[in-house]
């Protein structure tokens, strides 16, 4: 796996079975690597990576966008953390909506190390993903515009060989023609 992957970290080796866990409700859910190789196999099946190169790309793009979409899980539960934590302040707001405004703006001041955090983490990895993605492409691309002059030089070779061996090819059909006839004759 690439190094900016988080593949290495999962171990795929689990048998079908172990695929699904406990849930706290007692239902049976995915585990997270399970979750994950889906994730990173649609990516491959998406971008259909056809050098090591292009594979490397699509596993970062795979895991950067497994990282962004942990972002906002993770910011609704810092918000979650400060609703049971400060559950008790402002209860002298008699407005509900006001003093769901003021406990939310009270997260965002206690936790705003770990939002800002987050925001550049964001913006990191959106960035990060958006250059591999534009690499991918040049690399794709140049993959196939090599593909394809070398499939028109081929075609033009090959037309050029066909073109040769007909106009060879009609002094030797004629040869065998005047033969033929020589030979009826």
């Amino acid at each position: 796996m690439s190094s900016c992957g988080l593949g290495s970290a999962f171990d795929f080796t689990d048998e079908e079975d172990d695929d699904l866990e406990l849930s706290t409700d007692h239902t049976y859910v995915k585990s997270d690597a399970v979750v994950y190789r889906e994730h990173v196999e649609r990516h491959f099946a998406e971008f259909s990576p056809a050098t090591k190169k292009e594979g490397s790309l699509v596993q970062c793009i795979a895991d950067c966008e497994w990282r962004l979409l942990q972002i906002v899980p993770l910011e609704a539960g810092i918000y979650a953390i400060g609703r049971r934590k400060l559950a008790d302040e402002f209860a002298d707001e008699p407005d509900s909506t006001a003093r769901r405004a003021l406990i939310d703006a009270q997260i965002f001041m206690t936790y705003r190390k770990e939002f800002s955090s987050l925001a550049s983490q964001e913006r990191r990895l959106r960035s990060q993903r958006k250059a591999d993605t534009a690499e991918l492409q040049r690399l794709q691309n140049q993959r196939l515009n090599v593909r394809d002059k070398g499939g028109q030089e081929g075609h033009t070779v090959r037309n050029t060989i066909e073109q040769n061996t007909f106009v060879r090819g009609m002094g030797t059909f004629a040869d065998a023609a005047q033969t033929v006839e020589r030979g009826n004759a």
